[in-house]
């Protein structure tokens, strides 16, 4: 993406103006807010992976708009995106109804496939009411035109069947509604048997899944019912928002802070905080909400402003208004989800609004501001080219980065702990991340216990105590330093007082850290605190507990309990030991 737009503005460079707007301007703070922080030093380089993962949109939208055939661009996407969102709605049905798991398509989570469908299906909608449209009769032949429109609703319904199936309170409603959106923008140029068509495969999807997914609805419901609200998360992320800076924390460092600041019931992966207005505000500070509440209310305008207009064509403005609908849904999807996290949506949503763009441009409804200094448009065009080789060489040292923490990982699992410190020290010449440090530290912990002689204990035991304290003045919101830091006050200097303290800094600052409260449980029983053993373990019940752990958990937290006189407490713990499921990792009931 870098190179595409370094070759338009390459193209470009003769040009006797630069030709600028409203939107245009605010994706330039947008790009340039996000980038100044971590380079200037306000917020952890951490911050550089955020720039990565999010900033696609902003190339997307001048991956379309900078491109000369705009309309054939577009066109084909729309076939790519036809293509893809029938195979992953098909890959997601076979899940479900074969296989008995979630729906998830191509993608991690079900909401974020739900949400893929969703908006491929408000795109192929606007493909079908324009291919119903009178002025679209000159077809190669008629057969064509029939079998165009028969593979379109087989589409629709296959795709909508999948969204269904996902069970997304969220997305589902975002479908209605923007469904009915897209109708009334579009209802001058629709046809009103097209959308009795439509409805009917709606429908028709709704009845398939209830008559072939019966117990995958059942089960969903029974997770629903066990589901955390996410007013929970969204209660945490606030009180980190009330000690984040003005200027914010730095793009997708939420995850670096947020598991500190997590509240009892909160069953999420701590990474992100499920409203990507909320994540965003934390991320970027009050000028990042400014400058995406630009963004909008921009294309509100533009909106607006075409729907004034008299005289519009049929064919276009049905598929603008289907792609203002998709997009739209997205972001209101996005008060509850994660989309913006996650690549392939944030690309999407940028070409979607480059092809909006694009459109009101076309329409006349966008205002144009021109630069025609000559100097000035230079010297533009140079800083713009630094920023984008500058953007591009961080991203080499991400490359060396990755390959040296690969290399880190593989030498601790094949017990090479010399090179797994060797090849973290170089990985930390391209970025000094915490999770590096945890790695070496690790490392420093396993050499300690293999230590020969008095003098490498006594070594390498200096190397770790210097990198934790390091780590912790990196990130004192890190929950792993404090865990390593007890072990070592624990194992190696003998200090229960200390390794204690350590140990409840841990928790505090993750409390979803199983191994760690598993750990600390242990611990306390050597201490012959069995009391206190139990009460570490009842807590982690308000938390998701991995599958990994869930036996161990269980069975150690039935053994306290019996110890210290409460065997119906132990014998409901060990009856749930029976019946445990994979997806559940809640296991509060039990508390």
């Amino acid at each position: 993406m870098l190179v595409v737009l370094m070759n338009s503005i390459c193209f470009h460079w003769s040009a006797k103006s630069i030709q600028s707007s409203t939107l245009t301007f605010w994706l330039a703070l947008w790009l340039g807010w996000t980038t100044i922080p971590p380079l200037l030093g306000w917020v952890p380089n951490t911050a550089f992976f955020g720039i990565f993962q999010c900033t696609a949109w902003v190339f997307g939208f001048f991956l379309v708009t900078q491109n000369p055939l705009n309309e054939w661009l577009w066109q084909n996407l729309l076939r790519i995106l036809w293509v893809l969102g029938l195979i992953c709605a098909v890959y997601a049905l076979m899940q479900l109804l074969v296989r008995n798991a979630m729906p998830t398509g191509f993608f991690a989570s079900k909401n974020t496939a739900a949400a893929f469908l969703m908006m491929v299906n408000l795109l192929l909608m606007g493909k079908f009411f324009s291919l119903n449209h009178e002025l679209i009769d000159i077809t190669p032949s008629k057969v064509h035109k029939i079998l165009h429109k028969a593979s379109l609703l087989i589409s629709i319904y296959i795709i909508a069947f999948a969204l269904f199936a996902a069970l997304s309170r969220g997305v589902i409603l975002c479908f209605i509604f923007f469904t009915v959106l897209e109708i009334a923008l579009s209802r001058h140029a629709i046809k009103i048997k097209t959308i009795f068509q439509l409805s009917a495969v709606l429908v028709l999807a709704l009845i398939t899944l209830y008559l072939l997914a019966q117990p995958a609805i059942h089960h969903r419901l029974d997770l629903l019912a066990h589901e955390k609200s996410r007013l929970v998360i969204w209660q945490g992320a606030w009180h980190l928002w009330q000690i984040t800076p003005w200027y914010g924390l730095g793009i997708f460092n939420f995850k670096q802070y947020y598991p500190a600041f997590s509240l009892p019931g909160d069953g999420s992966n701590l990474e992100y905080a499920h409203n990507d207005f909320l994540q965003l505000l934390i991320e970027t500070g009050v000028p990042g909400v400014v400058i995406l509440l630009g963004v909008m209310v921009t294309f509100v305008v533009y909106l607006s402003r075409y729907l004034k207009k008299q005289n519009k064509n049929p064919i276009t403005c049905i598929q603008a208004m289907a792609c203002f609908a998709a997009l739209g849904a997205l972001i209101c999807h996005s008060i509850i989800d994660f989309n913006f996290y996650v690549f392939p949506m944030n690309l999407l949503m940028g070409c979607c609004l480059g092809y909006l763009y694009y459109f009101f441009k076309k329409e006349g409804c966008v205002r144009i501001y021109s630069l025609s200094a000559g100097k000035s448009i230079w010297i533009l065009q140079s800083s713009l080219m630094i920023f984008l080789l500058l953007l591009s060489s961080y991203f080499i040292r991400f490359l060396i980065l990755e390959h040296y923490i690969g290399k880190t990982q593989t030498a601790l699992q094949e017990k090479q702990f010399r090179q797994a410190v060797h090849y973290s020290n170089q990985a930390l010449k391209s970025f000094h991340f915490v999770e590096i440090q945890s790695l070496q530290i690790d490392a420093y912990l396993q050499l300690i216990q293999s230590a020969t002689s008095e003098h490498l204990r006594h070594f390498w035991t200096e190397k770790a105590v210097h990198a934790i304290n390091q780590a912790i003045a990196m990130n004192p919101y890190f929950a792993r330093s404090y865990f390593q830091m007890a072990l070592l006050q624990s194992l190696v200097f003998n200090e229960p007082r200390e390794a204690k303290e350590y140990f409840l800094k841990t928790l505090k600052n993750n409390p979803h850290f199983c191994l760690a409260r598993l750990t600390f449980a242990r611990f306390l029983v050597e201490e012959k605190e069995l009391l206190s053993a139990q009460q570490v373990l009842e807590a982690g019940l308000h938390y998701p507990i991995p599958p990994d752990y869930i036996e161990l958990y269980l069975n150690y937290l039935a053994k306290l309990r019996f110890e210290n006189g409460d065997p119906q407490g132990a014998q409901k713990v060990a009856d749930r030991l029976q019946h445990l499921h994979v997806y559940q990792q809640d296991y509060s009931d039990l508390i």
